[in-house]
């Protein structure tokens, strides 16, 4: 299957993890940040790193939780942010839902690997209503 490029942000936890697929190339940021409410400029610190310009052809995923509250609001919120800036679609990823893919059971060490599979099985929502 021809995957398309995306961008999955994780907040269930203070550890924010950032995952793309840009080009068919994977890229994986994880980092500890005191306040979620930074994670904007910490993610594009990321994409000027990678030299990744966001465009429409994005699809943005955000884990739902349950988890850290504060955290997934705020992945949330950057999730919409940028999809009324860039035009891109927007879906969240339940939880439970990678718990059922994870091909680790520990789900700190779940991969970019497991989120194309749950994208590609179509295991996620078109609502962003997070999970507490």
């Amino acid at each position: 299957m021809n995957q398309e490029n995306f961008i999955y942000f994780d907040g269930i936890t203070k550890n924010i993890k950032i995952f793309l697929f840009y080009k068919k190339k994977n890229y994986q940021k994880k980092f500890f940040i005191e306040k979620s409410e930074n994670l904007p400029s910490f993610f594009f610190k990321v994409l000027n790193k990678l030299k990744i310009k966001i465009d429409h052809k994005f699809n943005l995923y955000a884990c739902l939780g349950p988890g850290n509250y504060t955290s997934i609001r705020n992945t949330i919120t950057l999730t919409k942010t940028l999809s009324s800036i860039y035009n891109n679609k927007c879906f969240g990823i339940p939880l439970g839902s990678i718990k059922k893919i994870a091909s680790n059971p520990k789900l700190e060490f779940y991969s970019i690997e497991d989120i194309k599979k749950i994208i590609e099985k179509k295991r996620y929502k078109k609502n962003l209503i997070p999970i507490y």
